[in-house]
């Protein structure tokens, strides 16, 4: 094989490797670099490909005119490596189309120059072809000021980028020095070929075929090292401009590297402790107590800062994933963060939940002890008045003075107007005191029926003439009492919004309205005492307001359904339950609003009682939504609970109110 051959199927060889890394790099063109580095290698592919062309050109024209179009790559080249270092150093914001454009004017001028040479004689006086190893026809110049000022910028801009990867490949950890170390010899081989032949040591110019090896250097280092895949901008975006402490120890429990927020932690500047071991290189003996024990720790800093003394949380953990050999030692690694203002936060809550103890106390206590002073005696007021009252009607006949049965029978419904005042008060404390609970104040337990809470919460509320129906549900671990809550809450928002005509006068006894005998629970459990039935002529004077606000789009009289029925059963899917009536429903626009504390749309509601009902099945951990009913209606679907199948009775059979007739 001829010399000539020999260098043609290097040349060769060199096209094929980098248009081949150029196509790789192009394909990852999103990452730091990789277009510059695409560029590069297209360069040195042209460049290649243009010494190739010339070796079967004996003509001296011929010869200067692929040296023409060869040397588009020989001055990109330099331009495009310098830019690939700033973008892969994290020095990309240097890199624009004007710096870019800055950057190609002396090789723009020196192509100029080249190609107008016979003019001037700037880049070359003369040129002939000469015969080296014996058959590589071989282009000698006599060289101008032109095509030195090109080379020297070149090297130049060749140096410039070679010294920004090997700087990176200095200070950066061992994946990425790999990486560094592979594109500085990917740079210098086909420098020093270059500078081999200027200094006239070797007959031929050797860089297009060290641009081959460049290309094999670089295919590896993409293989083996994920060159486009893990590049050091990474750790300089990531780790420096973290909040976040990071301390990184090797085996031998020595600082390998830190970012500028782990400063707290360490014994001096990040330049003092690298390579340092632990003891001497962490602030707090704690600290490093806790690193070369091994195991993972949470250690407590504090540090002085410019405003002052910070808290901070250090927490020590292994790092065994690039260990060599299995019996290499781990690393460590620290995290530091300041808890400064996490730890005041808290205290302020802790605070805060210390004042609302307070206030609940105030309200369970002060403040209801002379409310219930205050019923007391209303209530025998309101008795005596109307024992008074009655005495007045018996005796009328015999009376000259009409106006003072009048008068009894006013202070009477005065008196029943402040029990009524006063039922309220103690219902707006109940739901204060609810919505004030914390969620470890509910005493869970398992084997909870929800049809018996159901039935129970039933018999509590004043519910008219509205009957409830319960299809089995099952068992799920609650607070009894706190569902019971809830579920009357509920019962009482699907009563006041459903019906007109099912509350009670003040004075007489609470009628509730019809549960289902067999809710799962027997009745003698459940029955309240009802002893009169309740006179329709005063089903308007309600003893029972507090109740739920939810937004039921006809309140007025005659426009519900003065026997509502209220269901409770379960969801489809099992996981859940479902409290619906079939009133007039929720208009969809204020469904979002329905459970904020003070949402009410009739006068004289607190508002609070949907709110509650929220923060019950909230503690629980469950999630309440209400939507329309299958037939129409208010829905409230409970889900995220655990329901188990417990052993109940036939459910379902609707019972109506006495009152209602047969």
């Amino acid at each position: 094989m001829t010399a000539r051959l020999a260098l043609a199927a290097a040349l060769f060889a060199s096209v094929v490797t980098s248009l081949a890394v150029a196509t790789i790099a192009l394909r990852n063109r999103s990452r730091a670099g990789a277009t510059p580095l695409a560029a590069a290698q297209a360069a040195a592919a042209w460049w290649a490909l243009g010494r190739l062309s010339s070796l079967y050109a004996p003509a001296v024209a011929d010869q200067l005119f692929w040296v023409k179009l060869l040397y588009v790559g020989t001055v990109a080249a330099p331009v495009a490596w310098v830019t690939f270092a700033l973008a892969y150093t994290n020095r990309g914001y240097l890199v624009g189309r004007r710096s870019v454009a800055l950057l190609s004017v002396v090789p723009a001028v020196s192509l100029a120059l080249l190609w107008t040479t016979p003019v001037h004689d700037l880049f070359y006086r003369s040129a002939d072809v000469v015969l080296v190893l014996g058959s590589v026809p071989t282009l000698r110049t006599v060289r101008g000021p032109g095509y030195w000022v090109m080379l020297g910028y070149s090297f130049l801009l060749m140096g410039v980028g070679t010294a920004l990867l090997l700087e990176r490949a200095l200070r950066t950890t061992s994946i990425y020095r790999r990486q560094a170390a592979a594109l500085v010899a990917i740079a210098l081989v086909p420098w020093a070929s270059s500078l081999l032949y200027i200094a006239r040591l070797v007959p031929v110019l050797l860089t297009p075929m060290m641009l081959a090896v460049s290309g094999v250097i670089a295919l590896w280092a993409i293989s083996r090292y994920g060159l486009l895949d893990i590049v050091p901008v990474a750790r300089a975006t990531v780790l420096d401009v973290m909040e976040d402490g990071v301390v990184v120890l090797d085996g031998a429990d020595r600082v390998v590297d830190c970012n500028p927020a782990a400063a707290p932690a360490l014994a001096g500047p990040r330049s003092a402790v690298l390579s340092r071991h632990a003891a001497d290189a962490l602030a707090d003996p704690r600290l490093a107590a806790a690193v070369v024990d091994g195991g993972p720790q949470t250690v407590e800093l504090s540090a002085d800062a410019g405003a002052g003394t910070r808290q901070f949380e250090a927490r020590v953990s292994t790092v065994d994933a690039h260990r060599r050999a299995d019996d290499e030692a781990p690393g460590r690694l620290v995290l530091l963060r300041d808890v400064t203002e996490s730890r005041r936060y808290r205290r302020e809550l802790e605070a805060k939940n210390r004042r609302l103890d307070r206030f609940a106390s105030v309200v369970s206590h002060d403040l209801r002890n002379p409310l219930n002073v205050a019923h007391g005696y209303a209530t025998l007021l309101a008795g005596d008045a109307g024992r008074a009252t009655g005495a007045s009607d018996a005796g009328g006949a015999d009376r000259s003075d009409a106006g003072g049965t009048d008068a009894t029978s006013t202070e009477a419904d005065h008196a029943r107007t402040v029990v009524d005042a006063l039922d309220r008060m103690d219902a707006i404390i109940d739901d204060v005191l609810e919505l004030s609970r914390s969620d470890d104040s509910l005493d869970s337990r398992p084997g909870v029926p929800i049809e018996v809470v159901a039935k129970r919460a039933w018999s509590a509320v004043d519910t008219g003439r509205a009957t409830l129906r319960c299809d089995p549900v099952g068992e799920v671990t609650a607070d009894a009492s706190q569902l019971q809550r809830a579920f009357e809450n509920l019962f009482r928002n699907s009563v006041e919004h459903g019906t007109t005509s099912g509350r009670t006068a003040s004075g007489d006894a609470a009628e509730h309205g019809s549960a289902d005998g067999e809710c799962g629970v027997d009745d003698a459990a459940t029955d309240t005492g009802d002893t009169t039935d309740t006179d329709a002529g005063d089903t308007d004077a309600a003893t029972d307001t507090t109740g739920i606000d939810a937004v039921a789009g006809a309140d007025s009289a005659g426009d519900a359904d003065p026997s509502v029925t209220v269901r409770v059963g379960p969801l489809p899917e099992g996981d859940g339950f479902a409290v619906g009536d079939d009133g007039p429903g929720i208009p969809e626009a204020d469904r979002g609003s329905v459970f904020e504390p003070g949402h009410t749309t009739r006068s004289g509601n607190t508002g609070f009682g949907l709110a509650v009902v929220k923060r019950v099945f909230d503690a629980h951990g469950w999630q309440v939504a209400v939507t329309d009913g299958p037939t129409g209606g208010a829905r409230f679907e409970v889900v995220g609970v655990d329901v188990a199948d417990g052993t109940r009775s036939d459910a379902g059979a609707t019972t109506p109110h006495p009152s209602a007739g047969p």
